[in-house]
This record gives structure tokens, sequence and C-alpha cells, in this order.
């Protein structure tokens, strides 16, 4: 398991791999501190280049974040589940669409409010 808080936020996200699934989950915690709260706050929309969408400002900036620090431990062979709670269901959505964009195969994706 991977356990990591990605550099420059607050937001700590798990993966797991299951080789005899050929699966990996990504799990994304939710608000836990007050950076954490701001960016929830910070909610000015930004253009997301790679998915052609504007999104929340706070959720863009983590979730490329994360994106670029998990993208080298995942394996385009396994299937991929997201999930994640509060700050972290909207981390993991826009990290659905970015797998999804990349080409890897991704399950259902559970949230949490």
């Amino acid at each position: 398991m991977r356990v990591v808080t990605a550099s420059n936020t607050d937001v700590r996200y798990f993966l797991e791999m299951f080789p005899e699934r050929n699966l990996q989950v990504v799990t994304v915690r939710g608000t836990a501190n007050l950076k954490n709260a701001l960016e929830d706050g910070e909610y000015t929309q930004s253009k997301n280049k790679k998915l052609n969408i504007y999104v929340h400002r706070g959720f863009d900036a983590d979730a490329a974040t994360i994106y670029q620090d998990l993208l080298p431990y995942l394996k385009k062979e396994y299937a991929v589940k997201i999930t994640g709670h509060s700050l972290g269901a909207a981390i993991s959505t826009l990290l659905m669409m970015y797998l999804h964009e990349d080409g890897f195969h991704v399950e259902k994706s559970i949230n949490f409010g």
C-alpha cells in the first residue's frame, strides 16, 4: 500500500494494489485540516486544459498535483477503482476523468459527500 500526502497539498491519498485481481484502488481522504477547508472554499472556476471543462479551482489544483504524483505507480494493465470523501470525492472524480482520458480502464467510482 502507498500512503502519500502529495507535495504542496495537505491531501492524503492511498493506493492499494491487488495483483491477483489485476486491480488498483485509489482512495482520497476528505477535508481534515485548515488548509483543506480553505481549498474547499476556493470555489472560483478555472479552465482545466486537460479535460477542457471549467472546474472548482481548489479541487482542480489538488487533483492535478495528486495525479502527477500517482501516475508513475499505476499499472495500465490493471483496472482502477476510485473513491473519496468530501474534498476527496471531488478530487477522485477529477482523477477518474484524467485516468479515462489517458486510457486506463476505470471502474465505477464511489464517492461520499
